[in-house]
């Protein structure tokens, strides 16, 4: 499909939500046969059939708050009748009309009045909800609600979630993508799409994923619901040899054992909690069995894996922990500048502590600018777009990325490491070329950079201050740890009169390191760059 041009203000022209839906769905058809059920199949070339007018209540209904709609509360000028529409829905199998849903989630469609007209009593709209659930049963409440409004439920939301996965690479996007596109919000790099190089293209590691995102779901829900708790973590622990090898799949699989693992902690379960971190291969599984260990009294197993965190880390973090854990102001200790707040009764609001910082060092006659994590991220976007936009395995499924799909995965950099090296060697040879790629890709989406904060003039300066050779280290730390190099760079990048410059961490009177920005600080010594806290006091 021809991109549209969006005006903000205006409406889209007729077409352009079903034909944004029809495109997601021809493409997976035609480019995933493999990986979609015979239901899913079924279903998506029913919706094929239809007319336009089936078409474009579909694609409305699909990007807004559901499962259940209102027919009175739905009026588009492109859908025109909206019953009739609703109606062929409903015969090709793709809606229900008045169909056995919850009581609960079916008065929640209606106003206040309407419930109350029910029950012949006031209050508030959540009492009444109450009041009627508790005294008759879901068929007459349905009964009685239909005696007043016709109401509306896709089906096919799972063959829906695999389309969105198989489209986009991610369960987290959706046709919302093509409108910040079209209203020229969001432009985008040109690169390869290949089916091939999909990260998902088999049926079973899509089950596979869908399944872990729904255990996922339900495990947000334990501290209402306990009784769960032991089904979840079999069924988490289920299929994990089977897909040992399938990068998303254990990822997904080892945040849901980690997710488990909180909710132990918080319900005071540790056996149950270990358990689930024990089978963990992600960061902080093992600290918190460290943690964990130590409370219940067992030093020598926290001992053990502590000296396996230290063997093998897995992040900079474990190593500050494994580093730091027991001793009483231990390890590593950046250096600190105390100096006093210009007004000891100023409000702590968001960023007013970095322009503290800001304002004392101008008055040194230093130059500097608070970009935090914006920093390193984009200078290593910058460094490495052509790596990041490169075809790789598992990279790119739809024209609509501003990064590639395993751009967090932990083999990111294993799968471009000849494109990884070659921009390294690029970048330590000159600098500059951070400048050129600034100008060429300004304004192009990409996960790394952010625009409005990394300026011309900061690039200019981390490129005059910092040594090519550590700038090059400095980037390439960051491209083979993202995950874990998103958060808790320190606040600021300083540049003093005789060119010598610093990353500073700006605290308040009350404030701390915590453990992300301490595993900063030792990467930085490791890496020979200077930074220290600067600690402002009443």
């Amino acid at each position: 499909m021809q991109n549209v041009h969006l005006t903000p203000g205006e409406a889209p022209p007729p077409d352009y939500y079903r034909s944004n839906l029809v495109e997601v769905c021809r493409y997976v058809l035609h480019t995933y046969p493999q990986a979609l059920h015979e239901q899913d199949t079924h279903w998506l070339q029913s919706l094929l059939a239809c007319t336009q007018p089936a078409q474009r209540l579909l694609a409305r209904l699909v990007m807004r708050k559901g499962p259940i709609f209102r027919l009175d509360k739905l009026s588009y000028a492109e859908v025109g009748n909206v019953r009739s529409a609703s109606k062929e829905l409903a015969r090709a199998g793709l809606a229900m009309i008045n169909p056995a849903v919850p009581a609960d989630r079916l008065l929640e469609v209606l106003v206040k009045a309407e419930i109350a007209d029910i029950t012949h009593s006031s209050g508030r709209k959540q009492e009444l909800m109450l009041a009627v659930l508790s005294r008759k049963p879901d068929e007459l409440i349905r009964k009685q609600v239909e005696r007043r409004v016709t109401w509306l439920q896709l089906t096919g939301a799972q063959t829906l979630a695999r389309a969105q996965l198989l489209y986009f690479g991610r369960t987290s996007r959706d046709l919302s993508a093509f409108v910040m596109r079209d209203l020229g919000l969001t432009r985008y790099e040109s690169y390869d799409v290949h089916a091939d190089r999909a990260p998902f293209s088999d049926r079973r590691c899509v089950d596979e994923y869908l399944r872990l995102m729904a255990l996922r779901d339900t495990a947000r829900g334990l501290d209402t619901q306990p009784q769960n708790a032991s089904w979840l973590q079999c069924a988490a622990l289920s299929g994990r040899h089977a897909f040992a090898r399938h990068r998303a799949i254990e990822r997904s699989r080892n945040k849901l054992l980690n997710a488990l693992g909180q909710w132990g902690e918080r319900a005071d379960r540790p056996a149950y909690a270990l358990e689930c971190y024990t089978h963990s291969r992600r960061h902080p599984a093992r600290e918190r069995m460290v943690r964990i260990l130590a409370r219940c009294e067992q030093p020598q197993a926290a001992e053990q894996v502590l000296e396996a965190i230290r063997e093998a880390p897995l992040c900079a973090q474990e190593a500050v922990f494994a580093e730091r854990f027991g001793k009483r102001n231990g390890g590593f200790q950046p250096p600190v500048t105390v100096a006093p707040l210009s007004d000891p009764n100023m409000r702590m609001t968001p960023g007013a502590i970095e322009a503290e910082g800001l304002a004392y060092f101008a008055g040194q006659g230093a130059w500097g600018v608070h970009l935090e994590n914006a920093l390193p991220l984009g200078l290593a976007g910058l460094a490495y777009w052509s790596a990041l936009f490169a075809p790789a395995a598992g990279a790119f499924s739809n024209p609509m990325q501003n990064a590639p799909n395993d751009l967090y995965w932990e083999d990111f950099v294993d799968a471009r490491a000849d494109s990884i090296a070659e921009c390294t060697r690029a970048l330590e040879a000159n600098p500059h070329s951070l400048l050129d790629t600034w100008r060429a890709k300004h304004g192009i989406a990409c996960a790394l950079v952010s625009w409005p904060l990394l300026s011309r003039e900061a690039l200019v300066k981390v490129i005059e201050a910092v040594p090519s050779t550590a700038l090059a280290a400095f980037v390439r730390e960051i491209i083979g740890d993202l995950t874990n190099t998103r958060t808790g760079f320190p606040d600021l990048f300083v540049v003093h009169q005789d060119g010598a410059y610093e990353f500073v961490e700006v605290k308040g009177p009350n404030d701390s390191l915590q453990p992300q920005q301490r595993a900063w600080f030792a990467r930085l010594r490791r890496l020979g760059m200077p930074a220290r806290v600067l600690k402002l006091k009443a």
